[in-house]
């Protein structure tokens, strides 16, 4: 099941830069062994950078929701940001779902 993983920083955690760069690293690695493993099939850093948004997004395809919060329980800024998590549903299975619901209205 694939899912849409938004992450935002958290607002007004102070962390001094001699902490911050090595666990910013920490996080790129973490995003790399997730692409390499195959388990994410697209990751992209919010735009938004210098007007104080960090964060990012990355679609990933796990079996269960339980193995996605595992795997997002590893990062290594857990604590520090906020995770949304979202259930993806392919388009073609939409369109069947809204031919059906169009064939069941009266003529």
């Amino acid at each position: 099941m694939k899912f849409l993983v938004i992450m935002e920083a958290v607002p007004g955690v102070p962390m001094p830069p001699e902490q911050a760069l090595p666990l910013i690293k920490e996080c790129y690695a973490w995003a790399r062994r997730m692409r390499e493993s195959g388990r994410v099939e697209a990751q992209y850093a919010l735009a938004d950078h210098a007007g104080g948004l960090m964060g990012g997004f990355g679609i990933g395809d796990y079996e269960s929701a339980e193995q996605m919060a595992e795997a997002l329980a590893t990062y290594p800024a857990a604590g520090i940001v906020t995770m949304k998590a979202y259930p993806l549903v392919a388009m073609e299975v939409v369109e069947k779902m809204i031919e059906g619901a169009l064939a069941q209205l009266p003529k």
